[in-house]
């Protein structure tokens, strides 16, 4: 069996397959990963659906090339998300290795406040209160040694 992950977001807007990796997210990845290992599906693509959208917002995500047009229609769906069989599995590897890695992390007690990118999201509700200036930020990460692998702080 095969299955496709849609994830309904309330957004108006969704990522792109390209950006997932980027944006650090991870969701649609992880959750094609456990249709494959807890319940035996294959999973040929994964797409966030933006339900705020005004007008025609396509679905965005991950979706195997080999199904275009077979299992996965050519239509509603963006051509920039079918990746071939390699780049997909890639993609599902390194989702996993992100996670695993930010799990080590917090396991070792490494938790900081680290938007990607550097900038808090616009959605972000937390901003007019938050208590860390950003630049007080910069200069703590900068006196911590950090792995040159994943970026993430080394036990010292």
């Amino acid at each position: 069996p095969v299955g496709v992950v849609r994830d309904y977001k309330l957004s108006a807007s969704v990522s792109a397959a390209a950006k997932l990796e980027e944006e650090r997210k991870l969701q649609l990845q992880l959750y094609m990963l456990a249709l494959r290992r807890l319940w035996g599906i294959e999973p040929i693509g994964g797409v966030y659906e933006p339900l705020g959208a005004s007008g025609d917002a396509k679905p965005r995500g991950l979706l195997l090339a080999e199904e275009r047009g077979g299992l996965l229609p050519d239509r509603n769906l963006t051509s920039t998300d079918f990746l071939a069989a390699e780049e997909f599995e890639v993609a599902l590897e390194r989702a996993e290795e992100l996670a695993a890695s930010a799990v080590a992390g917090m396991r070792e007690g490494h938790v900081d406040r680290n938007p990607v990118g550097g900038a808090c999201p616009r959605y972000c509700s937390f901003q007019p209160i938050c208590r860390r200036e950003r630049a007080a930020l910069e200069s703590l990460e900068e006196e911590r040694p950090r792995s040159e692998e994943n970026g993430t702080e080394v036990p010292g």
